[in-house]
């Protein structure tokens, strides 16, 4: 009996923790804005951004890490990656500033396509991200790859300030 009560508690907890980590795909990014470029080097440059997000969830989430590659007509254009990790606090809708650094891999590719990013077509662009997302002791890694730069963009409503 007292092992029947074991495994029926290690499945409830395992329960409640596994529910609690389903919550991170309520979390909305409604509006994401630049606020910010400094370039480091030819090839290196610091991106600001400002992440408006909704998390109505009850917990507060971690994004600790996010990497990921940009291609352009399938070739690999630059990689980029979160500097410092960002919280989501629970139940709120809140301005969150964050700082991406993108390293060109080619950076004669970006002269030969033109100075003037406005001119470049959106639509030519694929990305493949990679992050994690940690609650309390969880870890839940997010993959998406190959999703269209143009399509991104529109989703969470990308503008310059």
């Amino acid at each position: 009996m007292k092992k029947l009560l074991k495994i029926v508690f290690c499945v409830a907890v395992c329960s409640l923790i596994l529910a609690g980590c389903a919550d991170y795909r309520d979390i909305v990014v409604e509006d994401m804005s630049i606020t910010g470029l400094k370039l480091k080097s030819a090839s290196c440059a610091q991106l600001n951004l400002a992440a408006y997000v909704n998390n109505p969830t009850g917990g507060t989430f971690n994004v600790t890490d996010i990497d990921g590659l940009l291609y352009k007509d399938n070739v690999k254009f630059a990689h980029f990656n979160l500097v410092d990790p960002v919280a989501i606090q629970p139940r709120l809708k809140t301005k969150i500033p964050m700082t991406i650094e993108i390293n060109l891999d080619d950076p004669l590719s970006v002269l030969a396509m033109g100075l003037n990013i406005k001119t470049w077509n959106k639509r030519d662009f694929m990305m493949d991200v990679h992050g994690i997302i940690k609650k309390g002791g969880l870890r839940i890694p997010f993959v998406r790859k190959n999703v269209p730069l143009d399509k991104m963009l529109e989703k969470v409503k990308v503008h310059s300030n």
